[in-house]
């Protein structure tokens, strides 16, 4: 997948861990992503990077219940942060590409969606 027009935001905090086997942990965060307000997710990661996956919902302001799954690719670049990028799959079969930054110390994961393409 590559990347298409630019759809809006997306910015999280980490809210719980949980260390799993083979140097990987799950998170649990909440946040914002394109003009939906609250979103939930639970992800996958190696703590030094590499694939990672996860699933989330969220409900927007008029109702709609959104929720699908995710995967992607982290790497470390300087001051201890990771860039990622990753395939976003909603239930509905629609498909958004993203980037981002994850910032270990401010727990947070920021970046930008697209509309995806082959």
């Amino acid at each position: 997948m590559k990347k298409g027009k630019h759809l809006g935001e997306f910015s999280f905090k980490a809210v719980t861990f949980r260390v799993l086997p083979l140097g990987r942990i799950e998170v649990n965060a909440e946040g914002a992503a394109v003009g939906v307000p609250r979103v939930l997710q639970t992800l996958t990661v190696a703590f030094a990077g590499g694939p990672f996956s996860g699933n989330y919902v969220a409900i927007t302001d008029n109702g709609e219940n959104i929720h699908g799954a995710l995967e992607g690719t982290s790497e470390p670049i300087q001051n201890g942060k990771f860039h990622t990028t990753m395939v976003i799959r909603r239930s509905s079969g629609t498909t958004f590409f993203a980037e981002g930054e994850i910032n270990p110390p401010e727990r947070s994961w920021t970046g930008k969606v697209y509309e995806a393409t082959e």
